[in-house]
C-alpha cells in the first residue's frame, strides 16, 4: 500500500471516530443548553455534564485538528506544517469556512486541556456551549470536502 493509499485509510477510520464523537458532544451540548438557558449557579452533578462537554469538546478539536487537518494536507500535497497555516490555507481552499473560528476553537481547547481560566469556569462553558456548534459545522464541511476530493468514501 502507498503512502496516499495509507493515508486515505487511516482517513476513513478517523471519519468514523470523528462521527461518533461528535454525537456524544450533541448530546452533551443539549443536557448543558437547558442547565444553562435556567441555572445560575450549579450544583456538583451539573458542574460534571459541563466538564464533560467541555473534555468532549477539547477531544473533538484535537481530532479534528490532528486527524483531519494535518492529513487533508499531506494528500492535498501541501507543506503546510504550522497549525495558523494550516487553517488560514483551509479558508483559502474552502474547506474551513472561518479561520478564526477554528484558531477560537483552539486556543479555548487550549484553555481547557492546561486548566487556564479554571476560576472562571462560567466563561469557559459559555464559550464551549456557542463553539461547539461552529466545531460541529467545521466537522461537517472537511468530511464533505473529502468525500468531494475522494480522500474518503461517502460517510
Amino acid at each position: 500500500m502507498d503512502k496516499d493509499n495509507f493515508i486515505k485509510t487511516e482517513l476513513s477510520k478517523n471519519v468514523s471516530l470523528i462521527i461518533s464523537a461528535v454525537e456524544n458532544l450533541k448530546r452533551s451540548q443539549l443536557i448543558c443548553d437547558k442547565l444553562w438557558k435556567t441555572k445560575n449557579e450549579f450544583d456538583f452533578e451539573e458542574l460534571n455534564q459541563f466538564e464533560a462537554l467541555c473534555s468532549r469538546f477539547a477531544r473533538l478539536s484535537d481530532i479534528y485538528t490532528q486527524k483531519l487537518l494535518k492529513p487533508v494536507f499531506i494528500l492535498l500535497k501541501e507543506d503546510v506544517t504550522l497549525f495558523l497555516d494550516r487553517v488560514n490555507m483551509g479558508e483559502k481552499i474552502g474547506f474551513i469556512t472561518n479561520s478564526e473560528d477554528i484558531k477560537r476553537i483552539r486556543t479555548l481547547r487550549n484553555n481547557i486541556a492546561h486548566d487556564y481560566l479554571m476560576d472562571d469556569y462560567k466563561e469557559i462553558f459559555e464559550k464551549v456551549l456557542i463553539l461547539s456548534p461552529i466545531l460541529v459545522q467545521e466537522i461537517d464541511k472537511i468530511v464533505d470536502f473529502l468525500i468531494i476530493r475522494q480522500f474518503i468514501d461517502s460517510k
